[in-house]
């Protein structure tokens, strides 16, 4: 009797471990990761689809980083794919390089507020809007512990915005294909395994 209520016991553990909620692997360097690498891409001249001018001086960038913070670039994004003619922006570099640093960061590069709000208001960029009306005044250094939580709460937010652009299908136009198998962009992105495959497929346009 022993035995076989010892082993009722164990076939309901079983069933137990059946119904019970799957483990979730989360890596909070992801954004990080992805967004280093972007960057690295971005300073290598590489896969960049949209050149802006800003008083005269040309960035090469990758228009779905923008557009992850960017109304305007989410604009250009959805209008239509592959490289576009420049567009100049009549921002001040600082307040634009701020935004910039912004997008690819998660945190502002050195400019003052007014051309901040400036650069936010042209880019159709509320959370860089935000950003600079949190910054304490006079640009004076937030606490590092707490900088470093804000900059990993802006890059999740950002890599969530490129991810719901994933599943609208824009701005991952790329398909592989193999022994009669083809895998498209959305499929691949969900399923690589690590940033640097991540990033060189979502900036493909």
């Amino acid at each position: 009797m022993e035995e076989a209520s010892s082993l009722e016991k164990g076939k309901e553990q079983d069933d137990s471990d059946d119904s019970a909620e799957p483990e979730v692997l989360c890596s909070v360097e992801h954004p990080s990761q992805f967004f280093a690498e972007a960057q690295r891409l971005r300073e290598q001249k590489l896969l960049l689809d949209e050149e802006v001018s800003v008083e005269g001086q040309v960035y090469g960038v990758h228009r779905v980083i923008l557009a992850a913070i960017s109304s305007l670039f989410q604009g250009r994004l959805r209008g239509s794919g592959g490289q576009q003619p420049r567009f100049c922006l009549d921002v001040t570099r600082r307040g634009w390089e701020a935004a910039l640093t912004f997008a690819y960061e998660g945190v502002l590069g050195p400019a003052s507020q007014g051309e901040v709000l400036a650069a936010a208001e042209a880019l159709g960029a509320p959370r860089v809007k935000n950003a600079v009306q949190l910054r304490p005044e006079g640009l004076c250094k937030a606490r590092e512990d707490e900088r470093k939580l804000s900059q990993a709460e802006e890059l999740r937010e950002s890599l969530h915005s490129i991810e719901r652009l994933f599943r609208e299908g824009i701005g991952c136009d790329l398909e592989l294909e193999a022994e009669g198998y083809r895998l498209r962009g959305e499929d691949l992105g969900a399923t690589a395994k690590n940033a640097c495959r991540r990033v060189l497929f979502i900036l493909r346009s």
